[in-house]
């Protein structure tokens, strides 16, 4: 894939398209910095969960004085366009220009599952013992109590609570790459393999054909006359 640019083969090999600092080109990041950048030209803002951006456009925080500006472009700010802006025509207008986030030629997909139950506080206290008293033997900072006693006390006095555990749904993962499905020398040999099973001569005899009645041809006037 290396041989066609990037114009050619739509997506982005490893390395490619890798801004400073960071280690891999990643789709899903690269569009929604598009989706920032259009925040800072329609409404000149930013979110506030993206502090990096903030400090790299020298832009503002959004606020509530930027929720009509953004509420008016919600159409634009959330339709992608991955077309270059030249070809476009009237979507120019009303999408996001983010043509330079092509998709990855290669990368993994990992199987997703969640499954979710009623957390009783019983089974909180029961099954997390052992991590309770591992946290209440932790040093205090000096503004908090971490006794086992309080964090006890603490699970028993709160409703919303909530338990997260991530695993790994396989060993394995799916690999996903784009090859080229011919060149131009397969290309070139399946065309010679198909005139040669129809019409029963191959780029072979053509050269043969050349060969007779140019070159022996010139080489018998030249020797008879």
């Amino acid at each position: 894939m290396r041989f066609y640019n990037i114009e050619q083969r739509k997506c982005y090999l490893f390395g490619e398209n890798v801004a400073g600092g960071e280690d891999q080109y990643s789709t899903d990041k690269c569009m929604s910095l598009c989706k920032v950048a259009g925040m800072l030209r329609f409404c000149d803002c930013v979110p506030y969960y993206i502090p990096l951006i903030l400090n790299a456009y020298n832009g503002t925080t959004c606020t509530l004085a930027h929720l009509e500006c953004l509420h008016r472009n919600r159409v634009t700010l959330n339709t992608y366009s991955l077309i270059d802006s030249g070809k476009q025509g009237a979507l120019k207008n009303r999408s996001l220009q983010c043509s330079q986030c092509l998709p990855l030629c290669n990368f993994y997909d990992y199987g997703t599952r969640h499954q979710t139950i009623l957390l009783k506080k019983a089974y909180l206290l029961t099954e997390n013992q052992e991590f309770l008293k591992l946290i209440g033997r932790q040093e205090s900072d000096g503004k908090s109590n971490y006794t086992y006693e309080s964090l006890v006390t603490l699970i028993k006095q709160t409703d919303d609570l909530s338990i997260v555990r991530i695993y790994f749904d396989s060993t394995y993962a799916i690999l996903f790459a784009k090859r080229s499905l011919y060149n131009w020398l397969e290309i070139l040999s399946n065309i010679g393999g198909v005139i040669g099973i129809f019409v029963g001569c191959s780029l072979i005899s053509a050269f043969e054909l050349i060969y007779f009645f140019i070159v022996r041809l010139t080489h018998n006037i030249r020797k008879y006359y």
